[in-house]
């Protein structure tokens, strides 16, 4: 009884990235349906809420829900030697103290810490005035272009989501026609400002197309699909 699947490089480099960006640990939990990550930086200004559906691990056995502590930085030890098409092994034996990766010949076993020592992050309760859909190249390239700035609004009005940041050599800006990222309710009219740090860790991974939520409690909802059947969702507070 435990945990063991196998999946692609892609995959699980895709989850260690999203999650080290967040935190330097935390708590996997495996149960039929596949892997569920809740976690937030130590400030609490971001919280990342990542879900990888057993469907899209090559094979997938969990016989009963399971909570794991780990330290990313183990996996990624062994993860970062995987190329693409890869694929790891990934063990665990009920009440053991560690787990087992293995790759390429290569076999790891991973101290696992105790995830009762380790903070637990509540479910988001929040109510959002605006929802749109963004493509995941414009925000990073906006952010990107926004050098070493240190924050950037989010704006809408007269029909329009606008991202810009005031920078040394002058206003950065990205302008969506709010039809054609399909901006609810059009009409919405609001401000809130967040930091580029914090947004940049927080979309690591982003890829495609986001779906955005926003509104007066100041915390924007960044979602995206992982592969075909998973999602990440980031979230992150105002600042200022």
């Amino acid at each position: 009884m435990g945990v063991n699947f196998e999946i692609e490089s892609s995959l699980i480099k895709e989850v260690v990235k999203a999650v080290s960006n967040f935190n330097e640990e935390a708590i996997f939990i495996f149960d039929s349906d596949g892997l569920f990550v809740r976690l937030s930086d130590l400030n609490r200004f971001k919280i990342l809420e990542l879900s990888i559906k057993s469907d899209d691990f090559l094979t997938y056995s969990c016989e009963s829900p399971v909570e794991l502590g780990v330290i990313i930085e183990r996996i990624w030890d062994v993860t970062k030697t995987l190329k693409n098409k890869d694929i790891l092994n990934f063990s665990y034996e009920k009440g053991s103290d560690v787990i087992v990766l293995r790759a390429n010949g290569l076999t790891r076993q991973i101290k696992l810490i105790d995830s009762k020592l380790l903070s637990r992050v509540p479910s988001l309760i929040v109510s959002y005035d605006y929802t749109a859909t963004i493509v995941a190249k414009q925000i990073k390239d906006f952010l990107k272009a926004c050098g070493k700035s240190l924050m950037f609004n989010v704006s809408i009005e007269n029909g329009m989501l606008n991202f810009n940041c005031d920078t040394e050599g002058g206003l950065i800006e990205l302008n969506l026609d709010g039809e054609e990222c399909s901006l609810s309710p059009i009409d919405y009219v609001g401000e809130n400002t967040y930091t580029i740090s914090e947004v940049n860790n927080a979309l690591s991974t982003a890829k495609n197309y986001l779906a955005v939520k926003g509104g007066s409690e100041g915390i924007i909802q960044f979602s995206w699909d992982v592969s075909q059947n998973s999602n990440s969702k980031a979230f992150v507070a105002r600042r200022g």
